[in-house]
């Protein structure tokens, strides 16, 4: 079942859409962002716990500074200087996290209504659109995305990313800013959770988390979740770092098969991610209020791959279709 309510917070009409399952489980999605607002599902009690973090009241979402669910674009993550050339055009970005932007600037995707273009029932799907026009945040080209939201019988959310660009060609790289705590209490330590996470190497970063352009091994050190460790366990043995936990790319070449698995053994909740994208921002919520209260997940794009030509390509042309898939499937143990 799928119901959309509209509200109104400081003068601007919101919408509001919940898709329900056939158990009761739940994902409501807030049009500002194209955010996830909250998504519930079941313990190993059959109690229902969200196990998102985000905010009661709807008008925090409009200075969502830590990005709760959003969608984020033009470009996730950072770009370093602010700044690219394409195709022989020097681009300066809007500067958000200095010197660099970060998450598409402080026009992102993130700060934008999108329309609730299409609700399928038949399949629990809500789509929103966007229309990005050229020259926003400082991107070139207007670029129309589609975001569709998928809800299963079987607890599984999917999130599909579509787009075309007009005009000129830009750099696009999608994701959903979702912070999970599977104990499904947001006032409890999200990193006491256990985390597989199928990559063998990083992206060497700079104390500004941009990319140095090396790719290191990281198997048998403390960022090695190849096979599952809790969390918090590995913080500690992390070393001389601009933040204690984890804010890395986790290089896992999309497959098929699970890219990450989430467990808490409080709630019994397992999360299974699958993407096609190339990598997974791992952020353990170092910076918010309450430090490790969720964890992201973040499949993208390589971080700085504008500047970087080494990296696959993150550029959309003219004609060309951006087409992703992120997949958060819940069960219990």
């Amino acid at each position: 079942m799928i119901t959309v309510r509209e509200i109104v917070v400081n003068g601007i009409t919101l919408s509001v859409a919940k898709i329900v399952n056939s158990s009761g489980a739940s994902v409501e999605l807030l049009n500002l962002g194209a955010t996830v607002k909250s998504l519930f599902v079941p313990d190993r009690n059959g109690m229902l716990r969200n196990v998102v973090l985000g905010y009661d009241e709807t008008e925090r979402y409009l200075a969502n500074t830590h990005y709760f669910g959003s969608t984020i674009g033009r470009y996730a993550n950072r770009i370093s200087d602010s700044s690219f050339s394409l195709n022989g055009k020097a681009y300066r970005l809007q500067s958000n996290d200095t010197p660099n932007s970060n998450h598409g600037g402080n026009d992102g995707f993130h700060t934008r209504i999108f329309d609730i273009a299409r609700i399928a029932e038949e399949n629990g799907t809500v789509t929103m659109r966007y229309r990005s026009p050229d020259g926003e945040a400082g991107f070139p080209g207007q670029v129309e995305l589609n975001v569709a939201y998928s809800w299963s019988d079987d607890n599984e959310l999917a999130i599909r990313y579509t787009a075309g660009v007009s005009g000129r060609s830009t750099p696009l790289n999608i994701t959903n800013h979702s912070y999970f705590n599977l104990s499904g209490d947001c006032t409890s330590d999200a990193t006491q959770a256990e985390l597989t996470l199928h990559g063998e190497s990083i992206l060497e970063t700079t104390d500004r988390f941009i990319p140095t352009g090396r790719i290191i091994d990281i198997r048998r050190t403390p960022f090695d979740f190849t096979s599952p460790h809790k969390i918090a366990d590995r913080i500690g043995r992390l070393g001389n770092r601009p933040l204690k936990g984890y804010n890395d790319y986790y290089i896992t070449g999309g497959r098929s098969s699970p890219a990450a698995k989430l467990y808490d053994r409080r709630s019994g909740i397992a999360m299974h991610m699958y993407t096609d994208y190339p990598g997974v921002l791992f952020y353990s919520g170092d910076c918010l209020p309450r430090p490790y209260a969720g964890v992201c997940l973040e499949g993208q794009l390589y971080v700085n791959a504008p500047n970087r030509p080494e990296f696959p390509s993150a550029i959309l042309h003219p004609g060309t279709r951006y087409d992703r898939l992120l997949k958060y499937h819940f069960t219990v143990e």
